[in-house]
């Protein structure tokens, strides 16, 4: 608490065929995350498109969806990057002389940034450029389009 971290890696999964499913139809639905720190939830800020105003949304998307400008199919990107604000004063009484501390704020900043554009620790190469995105992508399952293909083989001598 109120150390500055730049950059952890806190936890790498593997997802299966069906969890990447599950994760597109989210993303496509729209959902929303949300953590929560000491009773707080995590909130998110959003400028308006002429910055005149600023303004708070509780949790934040899983990811987004976008679309292919070679042939306008949908593509899934997740969220594997996260900036976290926490905000936080001197508690008040003996526990704030004792140096405790309170925290009034937590804010999340979601990014998908791609596997290509990470050092060896998981850490972005560069946190505030533009990035392609980590695409959550099914790779078609051919398995029983090669076994229906195999059996109509035909060997001649």
């Amino acid at each position: 608490m109120g150390k500055d971290v730049e950059c952890r890696s806190l936890c790498s999964q593997e997802v299966n065929r069906k969890g990447v499913k599950w994760g597109r139809q989210l993303i496509k639905d729209g959902y929303v995350t949300e953590w929560i720190v000491d009773n707080l939830p995590a909130a998110t800020s959003f400028v308006t498109v002429d910055r005149s105003r600023k303004y708070y949304s509780t949790g934040f998307k899983l990811g987004y969806q976008d679309y292919s400008p070679a042939d306008g199919s949908s593509r899934f990107f997740i969220h594997n990057h996260y900036t976290i604000v926490i905000r936080w004063r001197q508690a008040p009484g003996k526990a704030g002389d004792e140096g405790g501390k309170v925290i009034v704020g937590f804010e999340v900043y979601p990014k998908s940034i791609g596997a290509d554009e990470r050092e060896e620790n998981s850490c972005p190469k560069d946190i505030h450029g533009d990035h392609s995105g980590m695409e959550f992508y099914l790779k078609p399952n051919n398995t029983k389009l090669e076994r229906e293909v195999s059996w109509c083989v035909v060997h001649s001598e």
